[in-house]
C-alpha cells in the first residue's frame, strides 16, 4: 500500500472486523465448571431431588460434579443399592447419616462407572447398618461396559454397624487408581456370623493404598483381616497415624490380612488387643510381601497360634523393625513376632520388646 493514502471506509469496517474476529478467535474457551447438586428430598425414590435421582438417573450429573444435602436432611435410609455411575464427590457436611430402610442384603453404595478414569470422593458421611440387617456400606467393581473406578477417597467417613458375611465395610476390586483412607473411623462391624473376610477388603489391581490418621475398632470377622484384608494386591500399602484396636478374627490377622501384595508400611500407628485365633494376633502377612513397621505400638495383642503381634510367612520377604515398642503380647509360638521362612530377613533397631509371652517356639 502506498504511504499516505487513504483506506476506503469500507475496507476499513472490514480489516476492522476481521481483526476482531482474530482477536475473538485467540481467547481460549474455559473449561465448563463442575456443579454442585443438592439432595432436597430424604426419600428413597428415583424422583428429582432425591440422592438416589441424583447418582442413578439425572443426565445433568456429570464426571467432577458434587453432590451435597440441603440443611436439615441428616439421614437417607435406602431401600436397595444405589449404583453411583459418574466419578464425583458425595459431601454430607459432617451431618448426614446414610443407613438401611429394610434387612435385605445390599450394598448402599456401589461405584458401577459408566466410563474409564472415573475418581470417586465420599467425605464427611456416616454410613450404617441396623440390627438384622446385611450387606456392606460400600462396593467398587466393573460397571455396566466393563469399565472399573479410578482413584477412591474416604475422607472423614463413618461406617458403623454394617453386618455382612464377607467385607462389611468395603469391597473394593480391581481399582485401577489409587485408594486414599483418611480421618475415618470404622467401628463395630461384623463378618463373624459368615465365612467370609471382614471389614475392608482390596482385592487385585496395582495401586496405592494409604491409610492414615484413621480408627479400625471393635470389628469382627469369620474368616482373616477383621479390619482391613488384601488379596493379589500387587501395589505398596502405606498405614500411618492409625489406630486399629480390640478387632478379632477366627482366622488370621486380628486387624490385618495381606496375602500376595506388594509391601507394606506402618509409620506411627498403634495395634492394641487385636486378637485372631489362627496367626498373627494384629497383622497377618504371607506370599511374599516386603514389610517395615516404625514409631508404632503394639500391645496386648493375642494369637491362638503363631505371631502374637505379627506373624510373616512370606517367601524371600525382608522386614524391618525400627522405634518401636511390642509389650504383653502372646502366642503359641512368637509371643511378639514370627517369621517362618529361613530367607527372610528380619532387622530391628531401637525398638523395645517387654513382656511379650509364648507356650512354645520362642517369644
Amino acid at each position: 500500500m502506498t504511504a499516505g493514502r487513504r483506506i476506503p471506509r469500507a475496507l476499513a469496517a472490514l480489516l476492522s472486523l476481521g481483526l476482531a474476529l482474530t482477536g475473538v478467535a485467540l481467547v481460549a474457551t474455559p473449561a465448563s465448571a463442575a456443579t454442585t447438586h443438592t439432595v432436597t428430598d430424604s426419600a428413597d425414590t428415583n424422583t428429582s431431588g432425591t440422592l438416589r435421582y441424583l447418582l442413578q438417573t439425572d443426565a445433568t450429573v456429570v464426571s467432577g460434579d458434587t453432590i451435597d444435602f440441603a440443611p436439615g436432611i441428616t439421614s437417607v435410609l435406602l431401600t436397595g443399592v444405589i449404583y453411583v455411575r459418574v466419578g464425583l464427590t458425595i459431601d454430607g457436611g459432617g451431618d448426614v447419616t446414610i443407613g438401611r430402610a429394610n434387612t435385605g442384603g445390599f450394598a448402599q453404595l456401589y461405584m458401577y462407572p459408566t466410563d474409564a478414569g472415573q475418581d470417586f470422593v465420599l467425605q464427611n458421611l456416616t454410613i450404617t447398618g441396623i440390627p438384622l440387617g446385611t450387606g456392606t456400606a460400600l462396593g467398587a467393581g466393573y460397571g455396566p461396559t466393563n469399565e472399573l473406578p479410578r482413584d477412591i477417597t474416604l475422607s472423614n467417613v463413618t461406617v458403623t454397624n454394617e453386618l455382612n458375611n464377607y467385607a462389611p465395610i468395603a469391597d473394593f476390586y480391581q481399582v485401577q487408581g489409587d485408594i486414599l483412607i483418611e480421618d475415618s473411623t470404622f467401628t463395630g462391624n461384623d463378618s463373624d456370623s459368615g465365612a467370609g473376610s471382614g471389614g475392608l477388603f482390596v482385592e487385585f489391581g496395582s495401586p496405592t493404598l494409604t491409610v492414615r490418621d484413621s480408627t479400625f475398632s471393635d470389628n469382627t470377622s469369620g474368616v482373616d483381616g477383621a479390619a482391613l484384608t488384601l488379596l493379589n494386591f500387587s501395589g505398596a500399602i502405606v498405614i500411618s497415624g492409625s489406630t486399629f484396636e480390640r478387632n478379632h478374627t477366627d482366622g488370621n490377622g486380628g486387624a490385618i490380612s495381606a496375602s500376595t501384595i506388594g509391601s507394606l508400611q506402618i509409620l506411627s500407628s498403634e495395634f492394641n488387643e487385636n486378637n485372631a485365633d489362627g496367626n498373627g494376633g494384629a497383622i497377618s502377612l504371607s506370599t511374599g510381601a516386603d514389610w517395615s513397621v516404625s514409631n508404632s505400638t503394639f500391645e496386648n495383642n493375642d494369637a491362638d497360634q503363631q505371631g502374637g503381634a505379627i506373624y510373616s510367612a512370606g517367601v524371600y520377604s525382608d522386614s524391618n523393625v525400627t522405634d518401636s515398642t511390642f509389650t504383653t503380647n502372646s502366642a503359641q509360638s512368637g509371643g511378639a513376632i514370627s517369621t517362618l521362612v529361613d530367607a527372610a530377613v528380619l532387622t530391628v533397631a531401637r525398638s523395645s520388646f517387654v513382656g511379650n509371652s509364648f507356650t512354645s517356639g520362642g517369644g
